[in-house]
């Protein structure tokens, strides 16, 4: 389920409502189409990143300096993570 803004009110209404709950105003399918079609896109910069940091930390990862190494491993496993929470993040906006 996404939220989007109801026209007539402002307030946020569930994409799957027929009618604004709030002012009873009735939501049209191109209103709805407006609210899912933003659905995870605030997510994306996330995405983003946790594959730059990622890709920094295999860099760093296949130098020859032990400390570089494991500085690049840290790197890798932080951008895992955050790559799979913003996954989760729009999996959860969009249900």
């Amino acid at each position: 389920m996404s939220l989007i803004k109801c026209p007539d009110c402002g307030k946020n209404v569930s994409n799957r409502e027929a009618s604004c709950p709030h002012c009873g105003n009735p939501l049209t399918t191109e209103d709805i189409e407006v609210g899912t079609d933003l659905t995870g896109k605030k997510y994306r910069l996330y995405l983003v990143l946790g594959i730059l940091v990622c890709s920094l930390g295999w860099i760093l990862f296949s130098s020859e300096d032990k400390f570089s190494a494991h500085t690049g491993i840290s790197f890798i496993v932080i951008g895992l993570i955050g790559y799979i929470l913003a996954k989760i993040l729009i999996w959860r906006e969009r249900d």
